[in-house]
């Protein structure tokens, strides 16, 4: 790495030093099994957490725990309040001590912008404190996001940033059903006060308990749409967990903090409060990982339309503008679940219906990019989704994430089979990972990779089995569909095999919809493509070139016998050079290159094929 120039702001050296130290300190007096999560929630590291760990906390709809947002900067500025009211300074110097701390704390964690909003709406709440207001209101919510769209526009369009101001802007409405005022009737507060200690403490335990329940459920309830919308996720564990998870987190905070403070002088002290950190982080984790293992906490999902999400919250803008009266807490739960079933699940299941009974719905092909490797959905006219291949070289988490963001865009929940073409693993590698995500029917594979001596295999297979997602065997002229417009047919390889490696061995598969034809070859070559290339040519309208487009696929010679209209490459950059893809080219045939075009789609109906390439056609 060469420094071109120094960094273009005064105080980022210095701030870079800092957060490196505080992070060490962090890792030195927090037990090493929690140093990585102290310093994620502290500092805002969690490029230190693990996928795994992460991923735990995401499923339990407990994520906003390990980013810096305004629960941890409320609760950090409320403490310093408090320990400012109980010690020598006043009420204004108070407020204005606990400002500056906001602002410092801000600065320290890089301005992300969940902090940056937090902040705002700290400062201009003790700003208002100081000048006689007493309450918070929409105009402080306000001036907040005029503040983060003058420093930053693109913040108030980040997931993050819109979650935060909805929580507050949420709590902000709903103050009413959440925060009941004390009773004004001076007899019943009479009883109140004479009542047991034990009973007086119980109450108000109670009445906290029912607080946090009630806080967690709303803002759980109003962010939903946009949940499932940006991370395809449902988790109703979230309304048990979050309520009990708040006063470890906040206990956390506080031992995490006197890590920073006391670490520079005096680390014994330091230790405790690493300990007592760890001790509660800990207990977080195990809360969390127990409630990722509750049957139906969580569950994925394509999520609601972009006009779903624009109905609901227009919605909800209408009824707290215009509140026709205070609705009790039921019936404000049960008008939400009605509007949600009505403008998502309703729409979304109707659409479906029609895709199923339109008799001239298309075929469509994508081919997906997932770097060097394979993937590609076929969605049938009929309404079932197949899956050839689904892998990428090198990493499995990049496969999995862009193959399911396409199945994500196409609305896919289940998937009815997935064929995989032979055991290389950038072929079959994002399998396990799709399968915790998406319902899978059926897995095809032939009889040589399902007798893979490939440990990745292996891992593969046992991971369908613990799904209970049956395999079976296909070989050469199977049939997957029968239909009178629509049917797929396995080419090869023979039940026995070609004699050859893997790619040799590889699935082909042939659709063929209105009296078009599509090929999918995996990686063949060798022995395999020589006994396709001595069978009688066909006249395909779209071929995906063979291994990558690779010169040992014999490019010219497949094209000849194929001859198709389109042709789709799936590969990483660089690794296929220009003179083999000029093998490709012939007058009047289109070809596209997922390293350069992105995914690429095809579609057959009445009017033909049409290709659509997404870095240059989006379809959506």
């Amino acid at each position: 790495v060469e420094v071109i120039e120094p960094a273009g702001w005064a105080g980022s050296e210095l701030l870079s030093t800092l957060r490196q130290k505080l992070n060490e300190l962090t890792w030195t007096h927090v037990h090493e099994d929690e140093a990585a999560l102290a310093s994620a929630i502290l500092l805002g590291n969690r490029d230190q957490l693990s996928k795994t760990r992460r991923d735990t906390f995401l499923e339990t709809g407990t994520v906003h725990l390990l980013a810096i947002s305004g629960l941890h900067v409320g609760i950090l500025a409320g403490t310093f309040f408090l320990l400012f009211r109980v010690g020598l300074l006043g009420r204004e110097n108070c407020l204005w001590a606990t400002i500056f701390f906001v602002l410092f704390y801000a600065w320290l964690v890089e301005f992300r912008p969940p902090v940056s909003r937090a902040a705002i709406l700290i400062v201009l709440f003790c700003i208002g404190r100081l000048c006689g207001e007493r309450g918070f209101s929409f105009n402080l919510l306000a001036i907040a996001g005029l503040i983060v769209l003058i420093f930053n526009p693109c913040d108030l369009f980040a997931i993050g940033p819109q979650l935060s101001f909805l929580a507050v802007a949420t709590l902000t409405f709903g103050k009413d059903w959440v925060f009941w005022p004390p009773s004004r009737d001076p007899i019943k507060r009479l009883v109140a006060n004479t009542r047991p200690f034990h009973v007086r403490t119980i109450n108000w335990l109670g009445r906290k308990l029912r607080t946090a329940v009630l806080v967690s459920s709303l803002i759980w309830l109003v962010a939903m749409p946009l949940v499932a919308f940006r991370f395809h996720l449902l988790a109703p564990i979230a309304l048990v967990v979050n309520p009990i998870l708040l006063v470890p987190i906040a206990w956390a905070l506080y031992g995490g903090l006197g890590v920073l403070v006391l670490g520079w002088f005096a680390p014994s002290l330091a230790d405790c409060f690493g300990w007592f950190c760890h001790v509660n982080l800990s207990w977080i984790e195990a809360m969390v990982a127990a409630a990722q293992a509750v049957p139906l906490g969580h569950c994925w999902t394509a999520g609601p339309t972009e006009a779903s999400i624009g109905l609901f919250y227009l919605g909800v803008v209408l009824f707290a503008a215009y509140p026709p009266t205070r609705l009790p807490g039921h019936w404000l739960l049960t008008l939400t679940a009605v509007w949600l079933v009505f403008i998502w699940f309703v729409p979304d299941q109707f659409d479906k219906w029609c895709q199923r009974n339109n008799g001239d719905a298309p075929l469509r092909l994508t081919v997906i990019d997932v770097g060097h490797g394979s993937s590609a959905l076929i969605q049938l006219p009929d309404g079932r989704n197949m899956i050839y291949d689904a892998g990428a070289l090198g990493s499995a988490t990049y496969g999995a994430r862009n193959i399911a963001g396409v199945l994500w865009s196409e609305r896919i929940e289940h998937v009815d089979a997935v064929v995989l073409s032979h055991a290389d693993v950038d072929h079959f590698n994002a399998l396990a990972q799709l399968t915790d995500q998406f319902s899978i029917g059926v897995v095809y594979m032939s009889r040589q990779m399902r007798r893979s001596q490939s440990s990745a295999v292996a891992s593969m297979v046992e991971a369908l089995k613990e799904k209970d997602i049956p395999i079976r065997e296909i070989a050469a002229q199977d049939l997957l569909l029968t239909g009178a417009s629509c049917s797929a047919n396995v080419l090869g390889p023979p039940i026995h095999g070609t004699g050859g490696n893997d790619n040799s061995d590889s699935v082909v598969l042939m659709f063929e919809y209105l009296g078009k034809k599509v090929l999918l070859p995996g990686d063949l070559e060798r022995a395999g493509l020589s006994l396709l290339l001595q069978q009688e040519a066909i006249d395909f309208d779209i071929v995906v070139a063979a291994h990558h487009g690779s010169k040992n696929s014999q490019p010219l010679e497949f094209m000849q016998w194929s001859t198709p209209e389109f042709v789709a490459i799936s590969g990483g950059s660089r690794r296929v050079s220009d003179a083999t893809v000029q093998q490709f080219h012939a007058p009047g045939r289109k070809i596209g290159r997922t390293d350069c075009d992105g995914a690429i789609q095809f579609q057959i109906d009445e009017s033909g094929v049409t290709m659509k390439r997404w870095n240059h056609e989006p379809w959506q």
